[in-house]
Formats: C-alpha cells, structure tokens, sequence
C-alpha cells in the first residue's frame, strides 16, 4: 500500500501587509519612495561593505562609528540642510489581525550645539535654535488621514548628542488593523544647517503571528482523511 505523505497538513496562510527591501540589501532604495530632500549635509543614501562615507562623517564630529545591523546595507541620513521635510516611505498593504507590529533598528548622533550660533535661521531667530524631529508615520491610503505617528528622536536645540545608542523599536499595529496603509520615516528640518548629525536605519520588518484559525485545521484535516481513504482503497 502506498504510503501518503502528509505535507498538505500544513495549513498555508497569506498576509496583505508586506514590506519590499527593509533591509536594503538590493544595495539602493527598491521598494521605497524616497521624497523632500533637496539637499543635506550628508546626503541620505544606502551604504554598505565598511560604511566609508558615513564612517568619514561621523569621524568629522565625532559620532557613533556605524556599524552593520542586518545584512551588508544600511539607510543613512545627514539629518540635516535646509529646511525641508524628508520622507522614506512605502505603502505596505492591508493591515490584517496577523500583522501585530513593525520593527527596525536605528541609531543617531546631532550636534546642535558647536556650529548653531553661526546658522542665520538662528540669527534671525533671536538665537533660538529649534528641534529637529524624525517620527513613523502610518498614513491610510483611501483618506489621507494620520493614523499613528511616533517620534523617534527629538534633537533639542542647543544639544549636543553623539550616540543615541544601538536601538530596536517596536510599534504596534493593533489599533489600524483592517486599514490600507503607507508607513513614512519622516525628518523635520525647520531650521537651516544648524549642525551635522547622522542617522542610520536598518531591518525593517513585519511582525506576524503563524496562528491559522480554526476552520483552516477542520478544513484540511478533512481533505486529509478523504485523500487517504482514496488512496487506501486504490
């Protein structure tokens, strides 16, 4: 009697959400849109191998010397220039109730304090040097609405950090589930060439549970007992 191989007892789900090239191992920005940037102080690019370039300028200013997080490529942004608002973003799809969270690693230094004095938006400003900010934004694709902005770093002025450290965030999806989605790394540079700094971002991932429901089990465990019959009675 032939034997039946139960493969097919593993049930098969597919996700809407999904995101192309997080870890920007195709070496350039495949999968994301890339906008506002008109200029920068180190312009925003994706570097691997031993990181040169943004090696150099965190050695300039004494920032965190990059390193690899996922794969052989990272994101890097000067986060810096005039003012502007630089958007990497990518619309990632349907939230559906497996998709529970996204992830990515990321890590920056600024110095808002050495060079800020010298800045004529500062001049002009009364001396007053304003916040930089880089958030996560989730946009819903059919109305345009915010539905989840998280800040990641707040560059206060007149601050100088060089290291903000190695981190791993996580960001819930629970309360958008259901929603056509755009997720958008966003820079706010409302003041010009205030100070250097350097953001790297990497491993930007989905988090999905493999939790098929029931009626997936009932399913095949019922397709299962009807080919085995079949093929018994062969």
């Amino acid at each position: 009697m032939k034997k039946l191989i139960p493969l097919f007892l593993l049930p098969i789900i597919s996700y809407s959400a999904t995101i192309i090239n997080g870890g920007f191992e195709t070496g350039d920005l495949t999968g994301w849109a890339f906008t506002g940037e008109t200029e920068n102080s180190f312009n925003s690019r994706v570097e691997g191998g031993e990181f040169t370039a943004a090696t150099a300028w965190a050695s300039n200013f004494n920032f965190f010397t990059p390193e690899s997080m996922e794969g052989n490529y990272s994101f890097f942004s000067g986060f810096d220039g005039p003012v502007q608002e630089i958007s990497l973003s990518q619309d990632i799809g349907v939230i559906d109730q497996f998709t529970t969270a996204v992830s990515f690693d990321v890590r920056a230094g600024w110095d808002l304090e050495t060079y800020s004095a010298q800045a004529a938006d500062v001049v002009n400003n009364n001396g007053v040097v304003l916040d930089r900010e880089i958030k996560v934004v989730i946009t819903d694709n059919e109305t345009q609405e915010t539905l989840l902005s998280q800040s990641l770093f707040n560059a206060v002025g007149g601050e100088l950090v060089l290291d903000s450290g190695f981190q791993t965030v996580g960001i819930n999806f629970q309360n958008i589930v259901g929603s056509d989605v755009t997720m958008s790394f966003v820079q706010n540079i409302p003041q010009a060439y205030t100070g250097p700094a350097l953001i790297q971002l990497d491993n930007i991932q989905l988090q999905q549970t493999f939790i098929p429901e029931s009626s997936n089990y009932t399913f095949f465990l019922s397709f299962a007992a009807l080919l085995y019959l079949g093929i018994k009675r062969r």
